[in-house]
């Protein structure tokens, strides 16, 4: 997605059947230096590009044959709601302007601006309004995860007893790897970084809790075991979070295993030499 308000960095789809037309306004995006801009020639066109190539703007002509550009917002407000959609026309008709905008398009250019530094000023709107959505919906999500130390405490339990059968765990039992205090620490680490910088992973935390486990052969069973355990150092400490430790779980699992397999494939490439 795009972080920045520079439209250079967004990806451009231009829904125009006039190839000319087309081709103009590819050009002058190019100029603005627009470095990734595509085209369709119909609505049609245009919903099954994104389906495959999702981009950050839709340039959407108003008149195009079939299903002119009012329809097709509509459908991309449906099928491709992440897209942000400039309608474009010829000339500028209010009535159009207001119903482009009432539909959900975040702005509304003629085709003598699409030549002009407007064009560039209309796609840093489109992108501020991306931005803003995001920053909404993840403060939505930092939100939602205020109950997320007692979830992932359940959720671990569940998953113990997967790998150990049921009964075996539960949610008030004490004890734990106490022996593996450092990878405690470590997992501790992982999460309080995950907490300040998601959705950015923790790389360096990780880093070194991957080695950690790598090193001592560790267990599916022993990373959730030690996983768990962290979770209850964290509730006795009564420190918030406003992500679900799971995410910082499902990481470190995944590249756990991705160590295995590499050490795996290493052993077997010696064996064969």
């Amino acid at each position: 997605m795009v972080q920045a308000l520079n439209p250079m960095h967004a990806s451009v789809l231009i829904v125009e059947d006039n190839p000319d037309d087309r081709l103009i306004v590819a050009k002058a995006l190019e100029t603005f230096g627009i470095r990734h801009v595509y085209a369709v020639d119909t609505a049609e066109e245009a919903i099954s590009f994104l389906r495959r190539q999702p981009c950050d703007v839709a340039l959407v002509d108003y008149h195009l044959p079939r299903m002119n550009g009012l329809a097709l917002l509509q459908r991309l407000q449906t099928a491709q709601p992440d897209v942000r959609v400039i309608l474009v026309t010829g000339a500028r008709d209010d009535r159009v302007a207001a119903s482009a905008l009432k539909g959900g398009a975040v702005d509304y250019v003629s085709k003598d601006e699409m030549l002009t530094s407007g064009i560039v000023q209309s796609l840093q709107h489109a992108l501020r309004d991306e931005i803003a959505e995001q920053g909404a919906r993840r403060e939505m999500l930092m939100e939602a995860g205020s109950g997320a130390l007692t979830i992932a405490r359940e959720e671990a339990d569940w998953l113990l007893e997967t790998l150990d059968g049921p009964g075996r765990h539960h949610a008030g039992e004490g004890g734990g790897p106490e022996e593996w205090l450092d990878l405690l620490q470590a997992f501790g680490r992982v999460i309080a970084e995950t907490m300040r910088t998601f959705p950015e992973p923790a790389a360096r935390a990780e880093d070194s809790l991957v080695r950690m486990f790598a090193q001592r052969g560790a267990s599916p069973g022993d990373i959730l075991k030690v996983y768990r355990a962290t979770l209850r150092a964290l509730a006795a400490d009564e420190r918030p979070l406003r992500v679900n430790p799971l995410l910082a779980l499902v990481r470190i699992y995944a590249r756990v295993m991705a160590e295995y397999q590499l050490d795996r494939s290493m052993d077997a490439a010696g064996r064969a030499a």
